[in-house]
């Protein structure tokens, strides 16, 4: 059975599925950090998806790591189509016996290791889209070997790696043949398709200079961020109800917490350009400084009832005349002069 660490242990920008994805095809050697030079989201953007269209942070359709991006580093991403669990289950033994794994999406309330998160946090009794990966076949038990987050005896808990669970056939079956309105999501993989990839990455191959710095260029070119939004953060605070707990599923939360995750991915790319010096990443790192700290703000708010509404302000202005500064001079770094 494969052992594959998770990628982005803290869950702050990419979904299970894509985290899934990424952390496999790290495993594997595959130069993942590439693929975030379309990390950079504009903040405007992330909170309509957020607010105005109705997704949450797991279904959040960030722009990295698709079917189209990967076929950039020789990864083609192969699609089994099956109406329940039990008819694709040769090709499943295939994928497993090629020392692949497999991804499917399915009802996480059915997963008999999530059943105390569902059933302990009172928010959470209904049914989720979630994915799993399955890397093995436990041959003394003739259970498949699972790798998913972790969830202690009443909650998820982030920050931490995967682990392996045994799943039956009959947990599994449950699992993808049920029915359920997760929410219908044109970019989202068909709940109905099991993905396993091919990987041709050549480690010798130019992916940087050939393929993903001029995307890099074009992007920055293209680039017309709007930090106005950041200077509307400490009013909204300041007007959050106090009736319950701040939940995972609170708006204002999921936001900042899209944005400190593209941040830090878009700094990963950044990471790997040698032209872009010390400076420039030190000032990306700064700006997810100040976005968690605004993050714990919003948190400290929904727990005391206390918020420093000055010092929020002039945090939040700084975080606007930072990032600006900042790409402005990436793009006075990168972008050739007209």
């Amino acid at each position: 059975m494969l052992t594959i660490p998770k990628y982005d242990l803290n869950d702050q920008y990419l979904n299970c599925r894509r985290n899934q994805s990424v952390s496999y095809l790290h495993s594997k050697g595959v130069a993942i950090d590439l693929l975030f030079y379309g990390a950079y989201e504009q903040p405007r953007e992330v909170f309509r998806s957020i607010y105005d269209q109705g997704m949450n942070r797991n279904l959040y359709l960030d722009k990295v790591a698709n079917e189209q991006e990967l076929n950039l580093l020789d990864i083609k991403t192969r699609r089994l189509h099956a109406a329940d669990f039990r008819s694709i289950r040769n090709d499943l033994s295939d994928s497993l016996e090629r020392n692949d794994v497999a991804l499917l999406f399915g009802d996480g309330y059915r997963l008999p290791y999530k059943q105390n998160t569902y059933m302990k946090r009172h928010y959470m009794k209904r049914h989720e889209l979630h994915s799993v990966m399955i890397c093995g076949l436990n041959p003394s038990t003739g259970r498949y070997e699972v790798r998913d987050d972790i969830y202690d005896s009443d909650l998820y808990r982030s920050g931490r790696d995967y682990i392996t669970y045994e799943c039956d056939e009959g947990s599994l079956s449950s699992f993808y043949d049920h029915e359920f309105d997760y929410g219908m999501h044109e970019t989202l993989e068909s709940k109905w398709d099991i993905i396993y990839y091919e990987i041709d990455f050549n480690r010798h191959k130019s992916y940087l200079r050939d393929v993903f710095y001029p995307r890099f260029e074009d992007m920055l070119s293209k680039s017309c961020m709007d930090f106005d939004l950041y200077t509307e953060i400490p009013d909204i605070i300041a007007s959050a109800s106090m009736d319950q707990p701040l939940q995972q599923e609170d708006k204002l939360l999921q936001v900042i917490t899209i944005l400190i995750g593209s941040r830090k991915h878009f700094m990963l790319f950044l990471q790997s350009i040698h032209r872009i010096g010390t400076e420039t990443i030190e000032s990306f790192d700064r700006i997810i400084g100040y976005l968690k700290s605004i993050r714990y703000s919003l948190i400290k708010k929904s727990m005391t009832g206390k918020l420093d509404h000055l010092k929020l302000r002039n945090k939040c202005e700084l975080l606007r005349s930072d990032e600006e500064s900042a790409l402005r001079t990436l793009k006075e770094l990168i972008l050739p002069i007209k």
